[in-house]
Order: structure tokens, then C-alpha cells, then sequence
């Protein structure tokens, strides 16, 4: 994971219920 810590913490928010989207990511 190449991204910032406030991108990943809104990334991990956003896909919090989307473990699929994380692994398609």
C-alpha cells in the first residue's frame, strides 16, 4: 500500500463492509 495515511484511513473507511473491493484493489 503505496498511500498516505489519511488516503489509506479513508480507503479502510470506505471499503470497511467491502472486504472484496480491498482484495480487487
Amino acid at each position: 500500500m503505496g498511500l498516505s495515511r489519511s488516503g489509506a484511513l479513508k480507503r479502510y473507511r470506505y471499503y470497511g463492509s467491502m472486504p472484496a473491493a480491498l482484495q480487487s484493489n
